[in-house]
């Protein structure tokens, strides 16, 4: 039900501001990549709280007071339950610029591998190796240069609760 509500969330919210913001997003990657991140964030994080909002979910946060301040980046690491985790991530970390590691199969998905790709999202060939590490290391220039990452080495979305 909940995957429901983020599609629902996608066509309702992204699609149609995605028209008006990500032309301003990609002007202002001309001028300022970071800027251009910046606003990415805001306008993609908004959509994570409509969705998280529509879900009518409770979150519950254990441990936040024991991140650093907003302002040091932080490698987030997870696993990967459901579709949903994203827009609760997203959720979760505002105040932070957040960037993810995904597969490279989500650059294909039209307006949101736009976004993703904005906000500083790396994308990863799991069938080569030697990408893997490069796109590792660029995690650790990214960390380096003030953007959070967030990574789950698992790999995919869990099948079970295990």
């Amino acid at each position: 039900m909940r995957t429901v509500l983020v599609i629902l969330a996608f066509i309702i919210y992204l699609l149609p501001v995605s028209l008006i913001l990500l032309p301003i997003a990609g002007i202002l990657y001309l001028i300022n990549k970071r800027l251009s991140q910046r606003f990415s964030t805001v306008c993609f994080r908004c959509f994570a709280h409509v969705a998280v909002g529509l879900s009518g979910v409770d979150l519950t946060v254990l441990g936040e007071e024991n991140l650093p301040p907003k302002d040091e980046a932080v490698l987030f690491i997870s696993n990967h339950r459901s579709d949903y985790d994203t827009p609760i991530f997203l959720h979760l970390t505002r105040g932070r610029l957040v960037g993810f590691v995904a597969k490279k199969e989500i650059k294909k998905v039209p307006v949101f591998g736009i976004w993703m790709k904005l906000i500083g999202c790396l994308f990863l060939d799991r069938s080569d190796v030697r990408q893997g590490l490069k796109v590792i290391m660029k995690v650790c220039d990214r960390i380096t240069s003030g953007t959070s990452m967030w990574i789950c080495p698992e790999g995919t979305r869990s099948r079970s609760d295990e």
